[in-house]
């Protein structure tokens, strides 16, 4: 009897120690952020600029269209769905890692009817009862898998943020690019009334004596050149019309109704207006892309879960501690089992320990290490690539835009000069050869000009998706109840 109670004092110490460890402080190393250095400024950052941070970009852009497109896509494009579709599946493996720290039970219950083939005698037998597991994290194994699962949950909210932001610049660069193309169809148009009606006058002064066949020739070759023009550019509206479409999730043909604009032409009616931000751009200081990138943040929440990995693998270098028991009622009659004194049951702790496999688990804490150098230097990598995505196109924005503003005055040179060689060829003053190299000058300019204005447009939506765009972990994840707050 003094061997059974000593028995039971002993597993209550060990129960109670382990219990004690379990609360202990987890093996391995504790998180620390990265903070890798940052410029002060950027390179390519015009000075007088407004030092902010980059907010909801294409609503100040006067273009409820590209609102509505870009809205649309949130909701429908594929790759964001894929995205969110990846969150939920990481929050799962969250909840699975919190799941085992929890205890395991099981019922059971069991009625058989037997009949002996000696005696012929039939019994009954009804039995009900549970059993229960639980891994006591001594060593903060459990904890540290948890703590991994967290970190790769919040890298997969990130990763869909990424995905959104590439998506709204995606879907904003492609509609530029159709607006400059139809813009440009709607040029070529243009400029083919104004040859068109260079190429009539000519053929009335030839037939009238007053000018040589050479002009009508010349104006005829001018006329067929620009509409030559016209069936390449409609191939690329088509080509960028689709590609919009797919980035939509929706059909070409259904997206008429959203761009008005003529399905087997790709022209709309009225002058096609690109674009236009209303105020300019604020830049923030490069230290801000650690936070406003949701790449960036992504990476240092994989060097989180690296280092937490390295105690998951410490762990494995310790012993594992359990506490199992069972339960059970049994009677040979279902009414009174409760009542039966036929009860069995068990309780006490177990230990495991492999002491013939510590070489494999020391390699594998430092294949874990291993991996956490590896992880911040691809967090410092993925830093430096901003910064490096800032400066590049940034700087393309900035030149385009004095490029276009040069544009703007040759394009005013050249029409005037149209202007004038008309009128001095009508008055007898100058050769026909002038007036086609001005009207073949303006159109060249005019095309370039919208060519060089929607560059400089998509520039600066890659200007804003590299300094990380305005976005929530809410809404990036897809959860019913966006916030506003910014993202932590």
């Amino acid at each position: 009897m003094a061997c059974v109670k000593m028995s039971r004092m002993r597993g209550g110490w060990l129960v109670g120690a382990m219990l004690v460890f379990a609360g202990c402080r987890a093996v391995g190393p504790d998180y620390v952020a990265p903070q890798p250095d940052t410029p002060g400024a950027y390179l390519e950052r015009r000075p007088g600029t407004p030092v902010a941070e980059v907010g909801r970009w294409w609503e100040s852009w006067n273009d409820p269209v590209l609102v509505a497109l870009l809205r649309l896509a949130e909701r429908q494009n594929l790759s964001l769905v894929e995205a969110r579709s990846r969150v939920r599946q990481a929050r799962a493996v969250l909840a699975i890692a919190r799941g085992q720290a929890w205890p395991e039970v099981n019922a059971s219950g069991q009625a058989a009817r037997s009949r002996s083939g000696v005696a012929g005698t039939t019994s009954s037998l009804f039995s009900v009862g549970f059993d229960a597991s639980w891994e006591i994290d001594v060593f903060g194994g459990i904890r540290r898998n948890v703590e991994a699962a967290g970190a790769d949950a919040d890298a997969a909210v990130l990763k869909a943020a990424d995905v959104l932001i590439s998506l709204r610049a995606e879907v904003a660069t492609t509609y530029v690019d159709l607006r400059t193309l139809q813009r440009r169809l709607q040029i070529a148009r243009s400029n083919i009334e104004l040859q068109d009606a260079s190429l009539r006058l000519a053929d009335i002064r030839f037939r009238g004596d007053v000018s040589p066949e050479l002009d009508v020739a010349q104006a005829r070759a001018n006329l067929r050149s620009t509409r030559a023009s016209v069936p390449s550019l409609r191939a690329q509206v088509a080509r960028t019309r689709h590609r919009l479409a797919v980035l939509l999730r929706e059909w070409p043909a259904d997206l008429d109704r959203l761009l008005s604009n003529n399905a087997q032409s790709g022209e709309i009616a009225q002058e096609v207006r690109l674009p236009h931000p209303g105020q300019e751009l604020g830049i923030a200081v490069p230290a801000e892309l650690l936070r406003r990138r949701p790449d960036v943040r992504a990476a240092e929440r994989a060097v989180a879960a690296a280092v937490a990995r390295i105690g998951v693998a410490q762990a494995d270098l310790y012993p594992r501690f359990s506490l199992s028991g069972s339960f059970a009622f049994e009677s040979p009659d279902v009414d009174d089992w409760i009542k039966s004194k036929r009860r069995a049951w068990a309780i006490g702790p177990a230990v495991s320990w492999n002491l013939f496999d510590r070489d494999r688990r020391r390699w594998q804490v430092a294949l874990r290490r291993e991996e956490v150098r590896e992880a911040v230097a691809r967090h410092e990598r993925a830093l430096r690539t901003a910064v490096e995505e800032v400066e590049r196109s940034l700087a393309a924005h900035l030149h385009e835009a004095v490029r276009a503003g040069e544009l703007a005055q040759a394009v005013m040179a050249a029409r005037r000069s149209v202007e004038l060689s008309d009128a001095l060829y009508r008055a007898g003053k100058t050769d026909f050869q002038n007036v086609l190299d001005a009207q073949r000058t303006l159109f060249s300019f005019q095309d370039q000009l919208i060519d060089s204005r929607g560059a400089a447009l998509t520039n600066l939506i890659a200007t804003c998706k590299a300094l990380g765009g305005a976005w929530t972990l809410q809404e990036a994840a897809g959860d019913r109840s966006p916030s506003e707050k910014e993202p932590e």
